[in-house]
């Protein structure tokens, strides 16, 4: 067990005789047995300058490992490797694909079957998935490469035979004004990007992220800039984001979930979601 591989550990640090041989380690076990140590004397060193006593030191550093080592042997590893590093389980899961000549046609490749290894607290879901592919070019002739979409992951038993978009994209994107679905320039370095709402679904919230096509100056530039907004149809640039003289362009999500504002990372199923692609745009 996990148990028995350090106790073999500690007495070859103390020196009695193991099977277990240290010389490929980056340091012998000695060594970190010392430096572990040193580092514990070190600590509760500090803990007392900082104005502790020097019992409640001990104690606290003494609480602090037990807790850190508790959390390190919680993680089982695989009933045939005991002494093993813990794994992840997937499942393996056959993908099959077919390139539609046109796209009313549809293909029925029979029932997919795969194992229920989770526990209860898993559920399944099923995610659809229809895409395009974009490429936009900057004014240095940088190009960038998008794949907005449709997505919907919901319950396995819910999806129909036929999937009908229940969430429209947003429409009429405009920036500073003025039509974001063209190429514009002299927005400013604070623009605001508004729309209208889809003319199918309700969304419960949109995702808005202004991208930067052109190459960025330097490792600190930012590239990407993404929001929630939530009950509004519009989002202002903060200041200090946009350089000038670079070209980006945005992407509206509109996303349909039961979902809270206040709990931003938390929604429920079906989850529904369509991307609206702007043109480049510069400050």
């Amino acid at each position: 067990s996990g148990s028995s591989s350090t106790c073999r550990m500690q007495g070859r640090a103390v020196g009695r005789r193991s099977e277990l041989d240290d010389g490929d380690e980056a340091l012998s076990y000695r060594a970190a047995l010392l430096g572990a140590a040193g580092g514990v004397v070190a600590l509760c060193w500090f803990g007392v300058a900082c104005g502790l006593p020097p019992g409640m030191a001990v104690v606290y550093f003494a609480i602090f490992f037990l807790i850190a080592f508790s959390k390190i042997f919680a993680v089982p590893g695989p009933l045939a490797f005991p002494d093993g590093q813990a794994f992840g389980v997937a499942p393996r899961v056959r993908e099959a694909s077919y390139n539609y000549p046109t796209v009313d046609q549809d293909t029925d490749f029979g029932t997919l079957h795969y194992g229920g290894f989770l526990d209860p607290l898993y559920q399944d879901a099923r995610e659809f998935v229809f895409g395009a592919s974009l490429v936009l070019t900057a004014e240095d002739g940088t190009q960038m490469g998008f794949n907005p979409g449709y997505l919907v992951v919901a319950p396995p038993d819910s999806l129909p035979d036929v999937i009908e978009p229940e969430l429209t994209p947003v429409r009429h994107p405009r920036i500073q004004g003025k039509d974001a679905f063209a190429p514009q320039s002299g927005v400013g370095l604070t623009p605001t990007l508004s729309w209208k709402e889809p003319r199918r679904g309700k969304p419960s919230s949109y995702v808005v992220q202004i991208n930067m096509i052109s190459a960025p100056a330097s490792d600190d530039t930012v590239i990407a800039i993404q929001a929630r907004v939530y009950k509004a149809t519009s989002f202002a640039v903060p200041p200090g984001l946009l350089v000038p003289g670079k070209t980006y362009n945005a992407s509206i999500t509109a996303i349909q979930t039961d979902e809270d504002e206040n709990r931003p990372f938390r929604a429920g199923l079906p989850i529904i979601q369509v991307d609206a692609m702007t043109n480049t745009f510069t400050p």
